[in-house]
């Protein structure tokens, strides 16, 4: 069965927002104008116990600025998967894909996934395409790379959302602990573990941070990707230790009503 959006009234509730983080299908409640956000899922970091601890790659970024739509038109959204962390110098996956397809739209919305964390480079980042603003997500050695709105770079913070894309009743869309809020929602920042056996989660788009250890005794663990970021590396200097890449995160679809 398909799970249903979630609707929030942006702007004082004039235009409906919806956010999906799961595949199914969807048929405009109202006539009007749309403007569609597709984010791919984040990569996987690489833990290891050498140099070659890689972050995982963003995911790409499409938007389709604007399409009319009516009530007798429909939707399929497919949501990307997240890229699973490795542990012990083993090659992390990386994230899905995320499409958006149906009524009025010639060619699908696309969003790849980033790359995982490999022994020789850090994930890819993911690429947009069909969209009339397409965006490749970031690749950063050890960090988890971010999804990129305005401008393709290669970084773990993504540059920050406007208003048009993610209002105030955005919120929370992750959990965990070290959080912030703001104005925009939950949206500016990414995770970190680079403290022992600290396992947070990563905020939207942002990538996770590198997990170091250079005791004997303990594991580390890769910061977690927020909503489309890649997971963060993980490295302990000691064979006989543990270290897990933190996940990426997984893709998501934006859908708001526009003014005409």
């Amino acid at each position: 069965m398909a799970a249903t959006s979630s609707l929030y009234g942006g702007g004082g509730g004039e235009f409906p927002q919806f956010f999906f983080t799961t595949t199914e299908t969807w048929v405009p409640p109202q006539d009007g104008n749309i403007c569609i956000h597709a984010i791919g899922a984040g990569g996987g970091g690489r833990g290891a116990n050498s140099s070659n601890y890689r972050g995982g790659g963003g995911g790409g970024y499409a938007k389709l600025n604007s399409l009319a739509v009516t009530t007798s038109g429909s939707f399929t959204i497919t949501i990307g998967a997240l890229g699973w962390g490795s542990s012990n110098g083993n090659d992390a996956s990386g994230g899905g894909t995320t499409t958006v397809a149906g009524t009025g739209i010639t060619s699908t919305l696309t969003a790849t996934g980033g790359g995982g964390g490999v022994s020789a480079n850090s994930g890819a980042g993911g690429v947009g395409s069909n969209g009339d603003v397409n965006r490749t997500g970031s690749s950063v050695n050890y960090y988890g790379g971010c999804v990129n709105i305005y401008s393709n770079r290669n970084d773990k913070t993504t540059d920050a959302p406007g208003p048009g894309l993610l209002a105030s009743s955005f919120g929370r869309i992750v959990g965990g602990p070290g959080e912030r809020w703001n104005g925009m929602g939950q949206v500016s920042q990414g995770s970190g573990s680079n403290t022992i056996g600290r396992h947070d989660t990563g905020w939207a788009l942002n990538g996770g941070d590198y997990g170091y250890d250079a005791s004997v005794s303990y594991y580390t663990l890769g910061g977690l990707g927020g909503i489309g970021g890649g997971g963060g590396s993980s490295r302990n200097v000691s064979s006989n230790a543990l270290s897990y890449g933190g996940k990426g995160g997984q893709g998501m679809v934006i859908i708001q009503y526009i003014p005409w």
